[in-house]
């Protein structure tokens, strides 16, 4: 460790230059970083339970992986709401079945309409009006681009371009399995001995859904919905009077690790008809909800803690480099591991969130000791030349900080035999982060006091000559006393303490429930509750009889 100080010290430049240098290229892997809100992270996947629900999936498909949609409207029973819910399907039907020859004309005529000198989102959208599928799928691009009036510059037509490739991209892979409606459930019938199944909506020879149209066609295909007791909170859903008040649509999944761009799509097509009351709900839409809270609270919660730890650092220390070096070293440490997780290709889960934060909550104790010792030496330092006196400080904490650093990073390193995939992954960067920390505050710290000047009479120093006792000098003063002079009274309270706690611990209960991450009033959870009271529930249960 000695000759290290001495190395970062002799070469402060340098040693910043690399740091700053590696900060900069592991940084850029955050950009690959993926989010994995499955359950399957959680399940272990060497288990022989496991291993037969994969098994089971393989033959029979993914029955778990589906999407509830409940629609609604005023006027349900009228032409124009059910061609609305009609265009829906067929919006969705785009992801289920897929033609490469279709897909190639509608890219090379909106390829050309591009490459044009002027082009407006109106004269696409008109171009395509004898194909309104593929109208509607460029509009909904075109207004997540706010472009859907006026010309489309070049970024624009850029972005718009890839949108729809990835739309092909995605109709290719055909992740939909199976489309379960009003619109599309066939029905069994007997007549004359003989059982033949029925549409409950026909088709023309070109295979298009004939609507009713009428008060007459309507009343006929209600009959038809209620004759058969199944479809009631299958695909549609009563009142307390008995009246059918929402049509339900269930998505099913083809078995696939990720279904998260096929959800994503499925809820842009689901919020491109606003006439419509549409509720989703199902495992993969849960789990794009929380992808999302998962990015907003990166965005937001990674700032503030800094802030807060900012804070901290400036009433401690009450200086420049009291603030920015730990900070700085902070900053290197989260770009550091969750660089290098994007690179390897690891995802954050529900459990990985915390490593940012935990690497700055836990990380900012390295940097605090070195800080701490560096003003504790300051007269030794001042005293003795900064070069030497930053040596022996630095040396006086070295094994504090290498010690702690070292039994941290083997109580999360532990976790690398967990079964579970998120608690292993968790274990291992948040092992590397403390490293990770460790390293950068005994390099980043000593060489920039290196490079900094050492004021003989700075102001932190003559601080430390008129000490006044804080609040936190009095209660630890306090509580040496209490330790010392009244030990049998602590001990008998540690000892309570003790007991209650383990009567609190026989009280715990595992939860596995996804919708209690959130409040009861949040929208996910409202969202569930009423599926599960108008369709009867929204997660899947396999039985295999062999």
């Amino acid at each position: 460790m000695d000759k290290y100080i001495r190395f970062v010290l002799n070469w402060p430049k340098a040693v910043l230059t690399v740091f700053i240098v590696i900060t900069m290229v592991l940084a850029a892997g955050m950009f690959k970083l993926k989010f994995d809100t499955s359950i399957a992270t959680f399940l272990p996947q060497q288990d022989a339970e496991y291993k037969f629900y994969n098994r089971v999936k393989e033959i029979y498909g993914d029955c778990d992986t589906f999407v509830i949609l409940s629609i609604s409207h005023k006027n349900l029973w009228q032409y124009e709401t059910f061609k609305q819910i009609n265009n829906l399907l067929e919006d969705l039907e785009e992801f289920k079945e897929y033609d490469p020859e279709i897909e190639q004309q509608r890219a090379r005529a909106l390829e050309s309409l591009l490459a044009g000198a002027s082009v407006s989102g109106p004269q696409i959208l008109n171009h395509f009006k004898n194909d309104p599928v593929f109208q509607r799928l460029l509009y909904r691009k075109l207004e997540k681009l706010d472009a859907v009036e006026g010309g489309l510059n070049g970024r624009v037509r850029s972005k718009l371009k890839k949108a729809t490739d990835a739309a092909a991209g995605l109709k290719s892979l055909m992740m939909i399995d199976e489309i379960i409606s009003p619109f599309t459930v066939k029905d069994i019938t007997g007549e004359e001995d003989m059982l033949t199944t029925i549409d409950l909506i026909e088709t023309d020879a070109d295979g298009k859904r004939l609507l009713p149209k009428n008060s007459e066609d309507f009343q006929a295909y209600l009959n038809k919905l209620r004759r058969n007791p199944l479809f009631e909170k299958g695909i549609y859903a009563t009142d307390a009077s008995g009246n059918i008040t929402d049509l339900g649509f269930i998505i099913r999944f083809r078995d696939m690790s990720d279904s998260d761009a096929i959800s994503r799509e499925i809820l842009e097509i689901v919020n491109s008809y606003k006439e419509l009351t549409i509720i989703p709900q199902g495992q993969p839409i849960i789990y794009i909800w929380i992808n999302n809270y998962m990015q907003q609270d990166l965005i937001k919660l990674v700032p503030l803690v800094i802030l807060v730890t900012m804070i901290i650092f400036f009433l401690n220390f009450r200086s420049i480099r009291g603030v920015v070096l730990p900070t700085l070293t902070l900053l290197m440490t989260t770009s550091w591991v969750l660089g290098l997780m994007g690179y390897l290709g690891f995802k954050i889960t529900t459990v990985g969130i915390s490593i940012p934060i935990l690497m700055i909550a836990v990380g900012s104790s390295y940097a605090i000791h070195i800080l701490n010792q560096y003003y504790a030496d300051y007269e030794l330092i001042t005293r003795e030349g900064k070069a030497r006196g930053l040596h022996e400080a630095m040396n006086h904490i070295a094994v504090t900080v290498t010690l702690a650093g070292l039994t941290t990073i083997i109580s999360f390193l532990t976790l690398a035999t967990h079964q579970l995939p998120a608690l292993r992954e968790w274990g291992i960067f948040s092992g590397l982060g403390i490293f990770f920390a460790v390293l950068i505050s005994a390099s980043v710290i000593p060489a920039g006091l290196e490079l900094m000047p050492h004021k003989k009479e700075g102001p932190r120093f003559l601080n430390n000559k008129q000490k006044k006792y804080s609040i936190v000098d009095r209660i630890i003063h306090w509580a040496i006393v209490g330790a010392t002079v009244h030990y049998k009274k602590v001990l008998a309270v540690v000892a309570g303490l003790i007991v209650f706690s383990i009567f609190g611990l026989l009280q715990l209960k595992v939860e596995t429930e996804l919708l209690h991450y959130f409040n009861k009033d949040n929208y996910i959870r409202t969202s569930a509750k009423e599926i599960c009271d108008k369709f009867g529930g929204r997660w899947g249960f396999n039985i295999l009889i062999d």
